[in-house]
This record gives structure tokens, sequence and C-alpha cells, in this order.
């Protein structure tokens, strides 16, 4: 799930902030973000509203989080990171 790690570096956020504003550990996190773990469906719609993209840009069905030029660029940007 790379793209909770953009998503994390668009919104200036660590995994231990995100876990802490969705009541999981960071190592919970780091198994969402590896494939390891699937996301219960609460904890998407939560992420998606800490990062401020969609359920779907979570679970990588999206493949942009926002829609904005600028902001599509930004991502680019992060991806080749």
């Amino acid at each position: 799930m790379n793209n909770i790690k953009v998503a994390l570096a668009i919104n200036k956020l660590t995994q231990q902030e995100l876990a802490d504003k969705i009541g999981v550990s960071a190592m919970t996190i780091s198994t969402y973000i590896s494939g390891k773990h699937s996301i219960p469906s609460d904890k998407v719609i939560e992420m998606s509203n800490v990062l401020n993209c969609s359920t779907d840009f979570i679970l990588g069905v999206e493949e942009y989080a926002t829609r904005s030029k600028r902001e599509i660029r930004e991502l680019d940007t992060w991806r080749s990171v």
C-alpha cells in the first residue's frame, strides 16, 4: 500500500502520528503499508479522513489522492523518492 506512504508524506505525518490518530500501533500501520495485513474498513475510512484523500486512494484503486494539477505534480515527485 504505497499510497499510504505517499499520503503520509503529503500530509507531513509519520506512521506513528497516523497510528495515534486512528487508534492503532505504528507496527500495524507498517503491516498495512507492506500489505502483510488487510486494512479493516473502519480504519480505511479513518485514514482517509486523517490523510485528506479518498478511500480508493488508500486502497490503491485510485492513482491520485487529489485532482488538482499542482497536487498531481507533487504526488509524482513523492513517488519518485
